[in-house]
């Protein structure tokens, strides 16, 4: 019944993925919302994040880390499948992913600061690609690995997205972010008379006609 039953109904009932109802409506154990469970998943909601269904095994990696009490908290967006293959979804706090490699799936969470930047950023549909680890804490914050570049967080810079290329090369030849640049203070951006630059708390790196100073 209520929004769970809408949701239900708007995804095609019993007739849709989610298959026949397992369970009647139940809160969930912080109090701030309601579940029922289906053969193939399960829709959560509460009052500030609205109804959502979640498939069975993209539950299983949300509840590795500890369900609505975990990093994510719940689900705010719909299931979207990732182009080449597997499904994401955004939550509260960050960004589920559960990716296809080879003939099987495997499920990361991007969460916190940087879990934000990747869901503004469009997450794995997005120019930064599927993640490739966990986040990483280093030297005054936090990284985390992705197909085509890193996403570096520090509570002084924020959350920003270095692309894989010669600007990161010459980043990383400058000891990273414990060298004289430091983190990233922006995405990296083109220049109006033709390149690419980027700018880090010790300074802004270019490349302009294959040249990167």
């Amino acid at each position: 019944f209520g929004r769970i039953d809408a949701r239900y109904a708007q995804l095609g009932g019993p007739t849709s993925w989610l298959g026949f109802p397992l369970t009647g409506e139940k809160t969930t154990p912080d109090g701030k919302g309601r579940f029922v469970h289906f053969e193939n998943g399960s829709i959560y909601w509460t009052a500030s994040t609205g109804a959502y269904a979640i498939t069975k095994s993209m539950m299983g990696i949300w509840g590795k880390n500890g369900y609505e009490n975990g990093d994510l908290k719940y689900p705010t967006g719909a299931v979207t499948n990732i182009e080449g293959g597997g499904q994401f979804q955004n939550f509260q706090n960050g960004v589920l992913v559960e990716a296809k490699e080879g003939n099987s799936k495997k499920g990361y969470i991007v969460h916190g600061a940087i879990g934000a930047k990747y869901k503004e950023m469009g997450g794995p549909n997005s120019a930064a690609g599927l993640p490739r680890g966990g986040e990483k804490k280093i030297k005054g914050g936090f990284f985390q690995e992705f197909e085509n570049g890193n996403i570096y967080w520090s509570a002084s810079s924020g959350a920003h997205f270095i692309p894989y290329g010669d600007i990161f090369n010459h980043w990383g030849d400058n000891g990273y972010e414990n060298g004289k640049y430091g983190y990233p203070t922006s995405d990296q951006e083109d220049i109006p008379a033709g390149g690419l630059k980027q700018d880090f708390q010790g300074g802004t790196i270019r490349q302009i006609l294959g040249t990167v100073s």
